[in-house]
């Protein structure tokens, strides 16, 4: 359950549509970074814009050519296996709605 997952610690960031917690995520036994969105309904729209693209990016991801494609960027180390924590990119989690 939703509910019972997360526990907030302490605000971290804040902007014109939303704010960020660091939260304890007691499913994985991590800490994460809860953006909770305004719920007016263009906030809202806004809101899964967001996670659309976040959803791709995820994907895209772990596709052999995007990891690939670090070799790139990487090409003065002497690394030949890559993951897809090299992007360095957001992880999303989870989106629910409350």
């Amino acid at each position: 359950m939703i509910i019972d997952r997360y526990v907030i610690i302490e605000k971290v960031g804040w902007g014109h549509f939303s704010t960020v917690w660091l939260a304890k995520d007691f499913k994985y036994n991590t800490f994460v970074a809860l953006k909770i969105q305004k719920s007016a309904p263009h906030y809202l729209e806004a809101a899964y814009d967001e996670v659309e693209i976040l959803q791709t990016v995820a994907r895209n991801s772990t596709k052999k050519e995007w990891i690939e494609s670090l070799k790139d960027y990487y090409r003065d180390e002497k690394r030949e296996n890559f993951t897809r924590d090299d992007c360095h990119i957001v992880q999303l989690i989870n989106s629910f709605i409350y």
